[in-house]
Formats: structure tokens, C-alpha cells, sequence
């Protein structure tokens, strides 16, 4: 860990100073993969602590224990505060060596990639400069692990047995959530480091912003999967049948989202028309930066939550502290160097850039919004001068016509060409005709009016550029940017459909009891006791049955986890999926004497299409990734 904070104190030191360009691209590639060497054994040697059970180690007996199955204590590496800092310090040192491999800068996809032609000694000090800052955010992460964070410190007397991994944590979702969300979080400091090295140049210019975008896909992509596993993690494990609470935690990662949905958008207007490179590299440092106070949130303390990692005020100020150095830094730059930037200028209200830059602005406003709603009452508290809840209803209605106007937006977005005005009237003619056939369909069908209006839009979203193509002759219905549209849209349907006619109920049952609901009937057959390799307690058998199915088997489980003292009891909510909709049953307590159980058993049309819909986006990013840098395509 020494090793490495010191390799990224150096590389950081000499990259990003005015001598950087001296180093070479074969030099700078060594640096940044020694760093990379450094932090990765570090995690290894982690990694074989909670592989062994190594419980000589405060932070491997916190979160491991003998009797816990092998792929969770590999997992409980970053179940916790120490650990989890480690990890993203990894992922940052991976996303550094890449882009020393790689080359960013507008030199993606080009011979300078390869270290044959860097297009001139400002690409090259561009890339240094990029690399540098990279490793001045790896240093700063490493530093707050050796300070207060340390993974590895010591026992004073090692202890025999474990204090186990956090129930909540001991599920196949949440192993992956945290490393997807990271991959995300840590993606986004490379477009805030292509910025901070552009403010720095004398001349910038816009070819930078070629550069940019592939790393902005990656990023967003892993940073949409890390979103949809907690979600789902969140709708499984906890068993109260919802995807979406509104949590602090949650809005946390759902910000930086928001700000690289509209940094994408921004980088097309860049890339197209020369214009937006002012809002472009501010939506850069504004992605990380919310990266960064989400980890602030999370860790400090300041907020209670299932999700949160430590309450620790001593490593919250030192988040604080990072926090302020590197946001303050950037924008203190930001106001340096914005007017080397090329102006904005004025564009025409029609065309395609004005289009994508009222969409940047919905995308900017519904991020003020979340972050509004989840820091206000945090800074009333702070300031003594009250309490107040702000929860899913200040939320839902203030982002849903925001979110309608952005998904509208979307379709002249995507459909217009560079620099044009509207598509000929032909074009919007037969998707606005199905798109009000859908509306009157439903309509008379009974749909609600939020139904009829979301399906509206969905119609509206996947016509648009089919009719397009079609008339146009420019097959493009592959490209990244239509997927992901498309999965906006799967989720929204999924979203919106849940939320109108989905079914929520808390129950007392006893065996042999039966329950109507959502055109079918829920059975309650029997319960028993149970047992896991590491945990106790009660499962209960049901059975599922709706017309023209076969019934289908439900288990939940009410699990006690803990072997000295008071367990920590959680529930294993037993959920039956088909795509069309999710019968989900969970066990809450015993009463009536042991006789009956209070269950929460929910009914989810579509809920599904919320996460294939974030599959698709993420699996649009990648697939637009690709096309940029293997065939050069252009916006």
C-alpha cells in the first residue's frame, strides 16, 4: 500500500507537470501499471486473509467468519468501510493504466495510441496531464486508506472465530453491486481528469472531446449495472416488494447517473458542432464530484441508511477534506481556464444541438432535484433548525414530468442529423399516427392516463427512428444510442406499469390458508424450522396458482445469523418470475401463539423490464463504445 501511494505520488508529481510530455508514452505506461501492481497485491493479499480466515486482522474478523460460504467471505472484502475503499482504489489504478495503454485525448482509436504518431506535442502533454491527475486521485485514495481506513491493521490479542458478514450483505447481488458501482464511480474520474487537463492547456480547442466519450460509455455503463443490482438486491432481499425507496444512498449513486446521462448528450453537441465545450467539461468535474459526496454520505456518517458502509466522523472529515480539495480545486480551475474554451455561441432553435442541450438541461435539472431532496434535510438538522422527511411522493412528482419531457426529447435527438433542422414531415407522420392510436386504444381499454401516456411514449420512442431508417435508407437501428434508448424505455414501461396496477399486502396467515390477488391465488401450505450452514431458522412453504399456469412452489425463510449473543434476523423473500410479472412472498414474525405468520406478499406486473430495460442501456453503451473507437463513427 506504501509502495503504491508512493508510485502514485511520483507519477502524479511528474505527469502532470509542465516536463510531463518528456515522459514517454512507454514510460508513462510503466508508471501507471506499476501503481496498478501495487494496489492490486495489496487487495490480494485481502483477499487470502478472508480466503484463509485470518482472523489476526480487526477487519477480516468483522466481516468473515469460518462457517461462511467461501464466495461470500471472498466478497466480504468489500462488505465494509476498509475494504470497499481498497477496492474502488483498485478500480481508479485499473482506469488509470487504461488510459496510459490507451491514450485518450483524441487520440482513441488512432495510430498515437500505439505511440506512432501522437498527433503533435499537445496530445501528448494532454494524455500526461490526464494521467497525472488520475494518479493524484489514486494517491488521495490511498492516503485515506493508510490514515484511517487501513484493512490490514492487527488485532492486539487475535481472536479464534469471526463476527460474521452482515446478513443483508450475504446474497449473490450484493457481490457484484459494489465492484459495478465502483467500476462506475471510478470511470468518472477519467472524463473529470481529460477536463482538468484541458483547463490547464493554452489552446484546447475541441478535438478533446473525441477522447472523452468512449471512457464516458464505459463509465455510465457499469455505473447503470451497479444502479439496477442494488435495485434488485434492495427489492429481493429486503422483501418489502419495492425496486425503489428513494434512499439516501440511492439518490447518491443515482446523481453522478443523471449528470454522465447529460455529459453524454453534452459531448455530442461538442463533438458536432464545436459548441457546449464550456458545459461539457463542467458536467465532467460535476459527475465526480457527485461521486465523491455520495462517498462522503455514505461513510461519514451524516445519514442513517441499510446501505450505509461506517459512521465514523473521524473518516467522514477526512472524506470531507478530499471532497473539498479536489471539487474546489477543479472548479477554482474551472473559472481560470473556462475562457480559453471555445465560445458557445448562439444555435438555432431547431436544429439537433439545441435539442440535445434542452435535454442536458432536464437531465442537469432532475439532478438538482434528487440532490435537493436528499441534502435539505440534512443541512436543516445540521443548522438546529428542525426535521423534516422528504420521501418518495416529493420525488415522484416532481421527477416524473421531468423524466416524460426528457424521453420526448430523445426521439428529434436521436433522429436529427448534425447541424440540420426538423426531418421531413413525413418522418414524424405515421409514428405520431401510432403513437395516437396507442393513446386512443388504451384509452378505451381502461387504461389510466398515466398508462395511456407512458405507452404513448414508448410507441413514440421506437417508431420514430424505425420509420426513419426506413425512409431514409440509413439502417442504423443497431447503434448503441437506439439500444439504450429503447432500454429507457422497457424500464419505463416496467416502471410504470408496477406502480399503477401492482398489489402490496401485509397478511396474517396460517397454514392452509389462501389469498386472492393479481388475477390469481396465493396458498399458504406449511412451515417448519431450518437450518443453513451458517445460519437458523423458519421456512414456509406456498403455492402459487392463476388460471392456465401450473402452480408453482414458493419457500421463504426467516433466518437468525449469529453465534454468540443476539442473532441478526433477516428475511429470504421467495419470489416467482415469467417475465410478465413477479409474485413475491416474504416472512415477517410469528404471532397467534407461533400459530400464524405476518407476511408482505406483493404482486408486480412488468417489474422485470425495469432491470432489462438498464441491461439494454448498459449493453447500448458498450455496443456505442465499440463504433466509436473500431469504426470511428461520428455523431
Amino acid at each position: 500500500m506504501v509502495l503504491g501511494a508512493v508510485g502514485a505520488l511520483a507519477l502524479g508529481c511528474t505527469a502532470s507537470s509542465r516536463q510531463g510530455a518528456l515522459l514517454t508514452l512507454r514510460q508513462l505506461r510503466w508508471a501507471a501499471w506499476g501503481v496498478l501492481a501495487s494496489v492490486l497485491a495489496a487487495f490480494i493479499t485481502l483477499e487470502f486473509a478472508f480466503y484463509t480466515n485470518d482472523f489476526s486482522m480487526a477487519y477480516v474478523a468483522q466481516h468473515a467468519h469460518s462457517r461462511l460460504p467461501v464466495a461470500y467471505r471472498l466478497a466480504a472484502a468489500w462488505g465494509g468501510h476498509e475494504g470497499s475503499l481498497l477496492l474502488w482504489a483498485l478500480l481508479l489504478a485499473g482506469w488509470m493504466a487504461l488510459v496510459a495503454w490507451r491514450g485518450c485525448a483524441g487520440c482513441v482509436g488512432s495510430a498515437g495510441c500505439d505511440g506512432v504518431d501522437m498527433a503533435g506535442k499537445d496530445a501528448a502533454m494532454l494524455l500526461a496531464r490526464t494521467v497525472g491527475v488520475l494518479a493524484w486521485l489514486v494517491f488521495a485514495l490511498v492516503a485515506l486508506i493508510l490514515y484511517g481506513s487501513n484493512p490490514f491493521v492487527p488485532l492486539p490479542a487475535p481472536v479464534s472465530e469471526g463476527m460474521d458478514l452482515h446478513p443483508l450483505l450475504q446474497d449473490p447481488l450484493l457481490a457484484w453491486h459494489p465492484p459495478l458501482l465502483y467500476l462506475g464511480y471510478a470511470g468518472l474520474a477519467v472524463p473529470f481528469a481529460v477536463a482538468i487537463a484541458v483547463l490547464r492547456s493554452a489552446q484546447p480547442g475541441t478535438a478533446w472531446a473525441d477522447g472523452m466519450r468512449p471512457w464516458v460509455l464505459w463509465a455510465w455503463a457499469w455505473l447503470t449495472l451497479g444502479i439496477a443490482t442494488g435495485s434488485q438486491w434492495a427489492y429481493a432481499e429486503l422483501g418489502w416488494g419495492g425496486w425503489w425507496f428513494w434512499d439516501p444512498v440511492e439518490n447518491a449513486s443515482l446523481v453522478p447517473w443523471l449528470l454522465g446521462t447529460a455529459l453524454l448528450h453534452s459531448l455530442l453537441v461538442t463533438r458536432s458542432a464545436g459548441k457546449g465545450a464550456r458545459w461539457t467539461v463542467l458536467l465532467a468535474i460535476a459527475a465526480f464530484a457527485t461521486t465523491l459526496l455520495g462517498t462522503f454520505l455514505v461513510r461519514s456518517g451524516v445519514l442513517m441508511s441499510v446501505h450505509a458502509f461506517a459512521m465514523d466522523p473521524g473518516r467522514g472529515m477526512a472524506l470531507l477534506v478530499v471532497l473539498t480539495l479536489v471539487v474546489g480545486g477543479a472548479l477554482g480551475l474551472y473559472g481560470l481556464g473556462a475562457g480559453r474554451l471555445p465560445p458557445d455561441g448562439v444555435l438555432p432553435w431547431r436544429s439537433r444541438e439545441a435539442v440535445l442541450l434542452a435535454l442536458v438541461l432536464l437531465l442537469c435539472v432532475a439532478a438538482g432535484t434528487v440532490l435537493l431532496g436528499t441534502l435539505y434535510p440534512m443541512v436543516l438538522d445540521a443548522l438546529g433548525v428542525g426535521r423534516i422527511s422528504v420521501g418518495p411522493p416529493y420525488f415522484e412528482r416532481v421527477m416524473a414530468p421531468l423524466m416524460a419531457l426528457v424521453v420526448v426529447l430523445m426521439v428529434p435527438g436521436a433522429v436529427m442529423q448534425p447541424g440540420t433542422q426538423t426531418p421531413t414531415p413525413w418522418n414524424w407522420r405515421w409514428p405520431a399516427l401510432g403513437a395516437a392510436l396507442s393513446w386512443g386504444c388504451l384509452w378505451a381499454g381502461g387504461a389510466t392516463p398515466v398508462v395511456a401516456g407512458v405507452m404513448t411514449l414508448a410507441v413514440w420512442v421506437v417508431a420514430t427512428p424505425m420509420v426513419h431508417a426506413w425512409k431514409s435508407r440509413r439502417w442504423t437501428l443497431g447503434t448503441g444510442a437506439q439500444l439504450a434508448h429503447a432500454g429507457v424505455v422497457v424500464s419505463m414501461v416496467g416502471m410504470t406499469m408496477s406502480g399503477t396496477y401492482g398489489e402490496e399486502h401485509d397478511v396474517r396467515m396460517r397454514a392452509g390458508d389462501a389469498l386472492p390477488m393479481g388475477g390469481g391465488v396465493l396458498r399458504f401450505v406449511q412451515w417448519e424450522r431450518h437450518s443453513g450452514p451458517n445460519y437458523r431458522g423458519y421456512a414456509a412453504d406456498f403455492v402459487w396458482e392463476e388460471p392456465g399456469r401450473a402452480p408453482v412452489a414458493l419457500r421463504s425463510e426467516r433466518r437468525g445469523y449469529g453465534y454468540e449473543g443476539a442473532a441478526s434476523i433477516v428475511t429470504e423473500a421467495s419470489i416467482d418470475r415469467n417475465g410478465m410479472r413477479d409474485v413475491v412472498v416474504a416472512l415477517r414474525e410469528q404471532v397467534d401463539a407461533g400459530q400464524a405468520w405476518v407476511l408482505r406478499v406483493a404482486y408486480q406486473p412488468f417489474v422485470a423490464w425495469i432491470w432489462l430495460g438498464c441491461w439494454m442501456m448498459a449493453a447500448g453503451s458498450v455496443w456505442g463504445t465499440w463504433r466509436t473507437v473500431h469504426a470511428g463513427d461520428k455523431p
